[in-house]
């Protein structure tokens, strides 16, 4: 991110990213388990991949995503090993490929701020590919599956069920830049600099995150 604190990105990488207030609540894997699963079904259906993926190639069939254990890769000159699992890896008639991610949530100019962190995301996927044979990449993005939550009259009735209510999602697809080589090296660098570092960097000034730490800190007696 453009406001990265170095403190922070300092600390999050000494403490593994293990940091004790971070809750990943299961509701988002099931979302996305239904998700992927859903894609999956209307493609075997109707031959083609839904309609929010227009802008990134209805006609791409997708290909089984390798488990993040295999779909990784080690950056020869930091020794870095990269991993991870995108949600779908898609394979166009001409033999190249997209890489696509989900989101559940609707875009708006508040996540608008966090696709730098998306960009990366979905580049270094990219550059994990190359070593598996899956190239080249055409394209990289991401897919926002919004809530429609309406509650008009003529469409909130068919929604109310006996044991509960049924919701409806709309996608929109967010294309990102491809540049795999352009940005993920010289992160690695970064990373292995503050991996170097025996004592934390100074924090970015105005970072919230880094008073509030030092508030804790200072509440510890000497």
């Amino acid at each position: 991110m453009p406001d990265a604190c170095p403190r922070c990105s300092w600390l999050k990488l000494k403490t593994g990213h293990s940091l004790p207030w971070q809750i990943f609540p299961g509701i988002f894997s099931s979302i996305d388990s239904y998700t992927k699963q859903s894609v999956a079904a209307y493609q075997r259906e109707h031959h083609r991949l839904p309609a929010c993926f227009q802008s990134i190639g209805r006609e791409a069939e997708l290909i089984p995503v390798p488990h993040y254990s295999r779909f990784q890769r080690t950056d020869v000159i930091t020794g870095i090993t990269l991993r991870g699992m995108p949600d779908e890896i898609l394979r166009y008639p001409d033999g190249s490929y997209g890489i696509v991610d989900y989101k559940t949530g609707r875009y708006t100019d508040g996540q608008d701020r966090l696709l730098p962190m998306y960009q990366v995301q979905l580049n270094a996927y990219a550059w994990i590919a190359r070593v598996h044979d899956i190239h080249p990449i055409r394209t990289v993005g991401l897919i926002y599956f919004e809530p429609l939550t309406g509650t008009e009259e003529e469409v909130w009735p068919s929604h109310l069920k006996e044991e509960g209510f049924a919701l409806d999602f709309q996608g929109q697809a967010v294309r990102l830049a491809l540049d795999p080589d352009g940005i993920i090296p010289p992160l690695l660098h970064q990373a292995n600099w503050y991996r170097s570092q025996e004592r934390p960097p100074t924090s970015r000034q105005g970072c919230q995150d880094c008073e509030r730490l030092q508030q804790l800190i200072d509440l510890v007696p000497v």
